[in-house]
């Protein structure tokens, strides 16, 4: 049976980041319509209800009204693999591990120690790319966001470190060890040491289609879906996207991030009119779950799985396919340079219901939730602030409809 057994329930508005949300002692909860419960137990079994003993005319509500468990602050555990020989690992599903490679008993696919209780054996289904060297190198950095960004259906690319820079490679990974790689090069299988080697990006395929309905964040920087199978005092049990079943002490957890179906994500959807005219009439992109320029959707430091990036100004037209409560979304600017300066506005058929006043690049991300009072067109638009266009990637991150 799923249940969350809650004590001391504690009502209070959506904090912007989840480290201010920990209730020392205590889980804080997150739902769907922006409150938080405070609760000093939690035991999760397989029906998604939660109990709230301590409230008796409170009806119980349902795993999938959360969209956030924090568990209680704690020791941080262990901090990812550095140094040489520690590699990043970049996962289909959007996640990021850091950790060292290791032999494979059968000299093929990849096995790893990513910090968790056991080393994984990692389906190539799950991998998005391995980045194995720590260097700085801009060449081969941007052939690896484009790769990412672009990945090929059928074939891997391994980026190599060259005297002339980087250069990928197609073909199939075969294996890959703590010292090696083995490559299949059109008709040949070959192999090289990791030493000249920046990257490998793995090919696509059909698409990983994944049942997972969690998103895990770790203390120590992981991340990755999953399923949630159960939990209790001790900790949380899961199963991975990378098929890997896996029990967590709640002092390693940062938070998980729960998928609901009261949650309908605007990436998922496709808009009806795009509109995107720069400050000299310059078209640019918008993207879906990636930052402009191919890589991570972020906002400072914080990093989305899910949301839009566009550039000013802009405005994104959304026919939605029922009447929804609040539209909710993490709203900043990507600007290393710190030179965007924007403005967000939300309209419901044609209506202003929102808009965020100057934002600037190297501001603290903010949390907006929009009552849509019925509305079926959802327009997000972002216009010019100061200083022309300059660095003006505006992210709407985690950008979703409430039911």
């Amino acid at each position: 049976m799923m249940r969350l057994m809650v004590a001391g329930i504690l009502l209070a508005g959506l904090i912007s980041t989840p480290s201010d949300r920990r209730t020392n002692g205590a889980f804080t909860l997150t739902t769907v319509d922006g409150r938080t419960l405070s609760a000093a137990e939690l035991s999760i079994g397989a029906d998604g209800k939660i109990s709230i003993p301590a409230s008796k005319d409170q009806s119980p509500a349902r795993l999938e009204d959360l969209v956030q468990i924090v568990p209680p602050g704690a020791t941080v555990s262990s901090r990812p693999a550095e140094g040489e020989g520690a590699v990043t690992i970049i996962l289909a599903d959007g996640g990021e591990l850091r950790g060292r490679l290791l032999p494979s008993e059968d000299g093929r696919g990849v096995l790893a120690d990513v910090g968790l209780p056991r080393p994984v054996a990692f389906p190539l289904s799950s991998l998005a790319a391995i980045r194995i060297s720590n260097t700085r190198n801009e060449a081969a950095e941007r052939e690896l966001e484009t790769r990412l960004a672009h990945r090929d259906a059928t074939r891997d690319f391994l980026i190599a470190l060259g005297a002339d820079g980087a250069t990928a490679v197609p073909g199939a990974l075969e294996s890959l060890t703590p010292t090696e790689w083995t490559f299949k090069l059109g008709g040949q299988v070959r192999r090289g040491p990791l030493a000249r080697t920046f990257a490998i990006v793995f090919a696509s395929g059909s698409g990983q289609r994944s049942d997972a309905t969690a998103r895990v964040v770790l203390r120590s920087g992981a991340r990755f879906a999953a399923t949630l199978r159960s939990a209790d005092e001790s900790g949380l049990r899961l199963r991975t996207s990378f098929d890997a079943d896996v029990s967590l002490p709640w002092s390693e957890i940062e938070r998980v991030d729960l998928q609901s179906s009261r949650v309908e994500f605007l990436s998922n959807l496709k808009p009806s009119a795009v509109e995107s005219r720069g400050f000299l009439g310059d078209d640019w992109p918008w993207s879906a779950d990636r930052g402009l320029m191919g890589g991570p959707l972020k906002i400072g430091e914080r990093t989305f799985a899910k949301g839009l990036a566009v550039h000013s100004q802009s405005r994104l037209i959304y026919e939605l396919p029922e009447s929804f409560a609040q539209f909710q979304a993490t709203i900043g600017v990507d600007d290393p340079a710190r030179q965007g300066n924007v403005v967000f506005r939300v309209l419901g058929d044609g209506q202003p219901l929102f808009e965020s006043g100057a934002v600037k690049a190297g501001e603290a991300p903010r949390e907006i939730a929009v009552e849509l009072k019925g509305a079926r067109r959802l327009s997000l638009e972002v216009d010019f602030g100061d200083g022309l266009d300059l660095g003006d990637r505006a992210v709407w991150g985690n950008a979703r409809l409430i039911r």
